[in-house]
């Protein structure tokens, strides 16, 4: 693709880069008029949804990016941000240009999305929502065993799976619950759990935070 983004729509790519790749619009802190939405999409480098936010109890649907293939491309070819303004932003061409020479290297991270899709929070939260939302066949508020999460998530850590759970616990975009019948706890879902402050066991989750 020969295109090239407005200033104005590089900062909303790099916004997205920064959260992973996808967010909802109002958590980008940009002004993002529709024409540049529309353009994003039209070059098939964004795609948008509306969808409602986890947290929220409210059936208000909420515009949502997300970064394409192709997106993603032109973030990891290009890695400049054009024309910085003050000195956050010409640190912030610095540094990718030198992490463009990274990537470029045999034997390391091979590309930005690897990078980033690797090694943030944001990244991790993330990931557990989408395993959360292909084990619960796409909805929310379904019942998904832990055990099964960590085997979706099975290249990351217990313990940093385990602390990114309890952050989207503490958020409310999760809840937690314990198996209360103990003919259905098996072996995994003993091992799998995450103990609560009061040191109960919890075996399951309910993406969304409302069981049904």
């Amino acid at each position: 693709m020969n295109y090239q983004p407005t200033t104005t729509e590089q900062h909303v790519l790099w916004m997205l880069i920064a959260n992973s790749g996808e967010a909802f619009l109002g958590d980008l802190k940009l002004k993002v008029n529709p024409g540049v939405r529309e353009s994003l999409v039209r070059t098939r480098l964004i795609e948008v949804e509306k969808r409602q936010r986890p947290s929220s109890r409210r059936r208000v649907q909420s515009i949502y990016l997300r970064l394409t293939d192709a997106g993603w491309a032109w973030c990891n070819r290009d890695m400049s941000w054009q024309k910085p303004r003050g000195n956050g932003e010409k640190l912030l061409n610095a540094l990718l240009q030198r992490l463009k020479v990274l990537f470029e290297r045999p034997a390391t991270v091979s590309s930005l999305a690897d990078f980033i899709n690797n090694s943030t929070p944001a990244a991790l939260d993330g990931r557990i929502r989408a395993a959360c939302l292909e084990l619960g066949g796409g909805r929310d508020a379904v019942r998904i065993r832990i055990a099964d999460l960590r085997k979706r998530l099975a290249d990351v850590p217990n313990v940093d799976l385990t602390e990114g759970i309890r952050e989207l616990s503490r958020r409310r975009e999760l809840t937690l619950y314990p198996l209360d019948d103990p003919r259905q706890i098996t072996p995994e879902d003993e091992a799998a759990a995450i103990q609560s402050s009061t040191g109960v066991p919890q075996h399951i989750l309910y993406y969304g935070g409302i069981a049904s």
